[in-house]
């Protein structure tokens, strides 16, 4: 479409549509025109949108396009986050490295780790910041690297400054004011003139204040009486008053509790508070509509009461209700969640067990690959992924072949390169395609091996983007065009790989 007012016009109106697909496509023509006409449809409900948003700013590395992707860091949608980070790959470096270390504050655990990668590949600082760490030592950790000065000026001091304003607080004196009411809550009876007094007191207080008495409930060992989420805090927020409705007897009821849940949580993430009291009506909930809406909630969450949460799901009877917590755990990929899945490998339900795989295929802990030794020597082993790999069902040792790989099992990593060579196409290309998803770089030269003698268009296509994807950008052949034709492109990895094979750079790609 030419660049002229019309084009612009008929690409905003496109972007209004109610298609996602359309609208998809109106927010990649007017990345074209600056980012002015992104930042409106930063917001889209779809994540679709706000992915190819995060991808159009990332075009234009300007002061305006880094304070607008700030926003997306902290997105609904792993994906989006991550497409901010790969977006300002080649940004310089005194506007990329705020958004990296809102990245390692914000972002779910695949965030992280690309942010601090990135972060330590442009400065050399940042290494010892833990990514399983929580998130306030994480904060910590970002602030004492900025108080070091050893980062890069420039627009990358006020930036910084912008995000690390603290959020409006209470002071001291009403915060311990606000503790002592609540304490009085906890030890009085409710008939006391004190538990009345202070009862009416919390029955007004701001929205800011609400946080501090989640903070106090989150920090108090003892159990919450439930009249306090129930009758006080029902009535101050609609997340509590949500919560309230979720324990109604009633179907209806706790369905339209869970939709208000989700809704909150496209604004802002809900308080682990409001997550833990959800868990504990969780947990005789049957309705899978209820459960498939909480999990939706708190799936962009990566605090331990969602886990926790997840793990509920995990050991319901239902289960495609257990599938929803596995893809949760494979979503964030921590690796203490492996442990948690581990007895899901001998789930009887194929498809959970399938869900189960992937997951920890996600979650990086080595000790799925031959599963946890029980106590005494005569006690065999956990489950684990090996002994799958001998599974009755193909679609099981297929995925367990492909979490082995992604964990870097020499012996998964060998059945899923015999597999590329199968006599049935479909199974090849969806073999080659997980060797580029893998993260694994000794897959690259068997791959370029093979682009030179695939004959089949669309297995060769595959190969070249998992090619793509396994070589950084920075190392891929100066003269590769995607342009070109897919043989052309073949003969060029060729050369390629010739050259780095005949040098030291050869031992990043093949895993020595």
């Amino acid at each position: 479409m030419l660049k002229t007012e019309t084009a612009l016009q008929i690409l905003k109106e496109y972007a209004q549509r109610p298609s996602e697909t359309m609208r998809v496509a109106a927010v990649k023509g007017l990345s074209s025109w600056g980012p002015m006409h992104l930042i409106p449809l930063k917001e889209d409900t779809s994540s679709a949108v706000r992915i190819e948003v995060a991808s159009g700013l990332g075009k234009t590395p300007t002061a305006e396009s880094a304070l607008h992707l700030r926003t997306l860091i902290s997105d609904r949608s792993s994906q989006a986050q991550q497409t901010v980070i790969q977006a300002i790959s080649d940004w310089p470096d005194d506007l990329a490295v705020p958004l990296l270390l809102d990245g390692i504050q914000e972002g779910v655990y695949k965030t992280r780790r690309q942010s601090i990668l990135q972060l330590v590949s442009r400065t050399g600082l940042g290494g010892s910041i833990s990514i399983e760490a929580s998130q306030k030592e994480r904060v910590a950790a970002v602030n004492e690297l900025v108080q070091s000065g050893q980062l890069p000026g420039g627009f990358w001091g006020q930036l910084m400054q912008q995000g690390l304003k603290p959020e409006q607080e209470v002071n001291q004196g009403r915060a311990a004011e606000l503790q002592s009411y609540f304490q009085s809550l906890l030890n009085r009876s409710r008939e006391a003139p004190e538990y009345q007094q202070a009862y009416q007191e919390l029955e007004n207080i701001s929205p800011a204040e609400v946080k501090v008495l989640e903070k106090l409930i989150r920090e108090t060992s003892i159990e919450i009486p439930s009249e306090i989420y129930t009758d006080l805090l029902a009535g101050l927020t609609p997340e509590y008053a949500a919560l309230k409705q979720l324990a109604s007897p009633h179907i209806t009821d706790r369905r339209e509790a869970a939709q208000q849940l989700f809704i909150s949580s496209q604004k802002i993430s809900l308080n682990p508070v409001v997550v833990a009291r959800m868990r504990k009506l969780m947990l005789h909930e049957q309705d899978r509509l209820v459960w498939r809406i909480v999990i939706s909630s708190v799936e962009k969450d990566n605090y331990d009461e969602a886990a926790q949460l997840a793990l509920l799901a995990i050991n319901h009877n239902w289960p495609d209700i257990r599938i929803l917590g596995c893809e949760y755990f494979g979503t964030h990929g921590l690796p203490q969640y492996a442990n948690w899945l581990l007895p899901l490998l001998d789930d009887k339900n194929h498809t959970v067990q399938l869900a189960a795989i992937r997951a920890i295929g996600q979650c990086h802990n080595p000790i799925a690959i031959s599963g946890i030794q029980k106590a005494g020597e005569s006690q065999p082993p956990t489950s684990s992924l090996r002994s799958l790999m001998t599974h009755s069902n193909r679609r099981v040792r297929f995925e367990t072949v492909v979490a082995l790989s992604r964990l870097g099992d020499f012996a998964g990593m060998q059945e899923l390169l015999r597999l590329s060579n199968d006599t049935q196409i479909s199974m090849r290309k969806e073999a080659v395609q997980e060797m580029g998803l893998s993260g694994q770089t000794r897959f690259v030269e068997p791959l370029v091996q093979m682009a030179w003698t695939e004959r089949n268009n669309s297995t060769l296509k595959e190969i070249l983007i998992s090619l793509d994807k396994l070589v950084p950008d920075s190392e891929q052949p100066a003269d590769l065009n995607p342009q070109r034709d897919q043989s052309d492109q073949a003969k060029i990895w060729m050369n390629w790989w010739q050259t780095q094979h005949s040098g030291q750079a050869s031992r990043l790609f093949t895993g020595r």
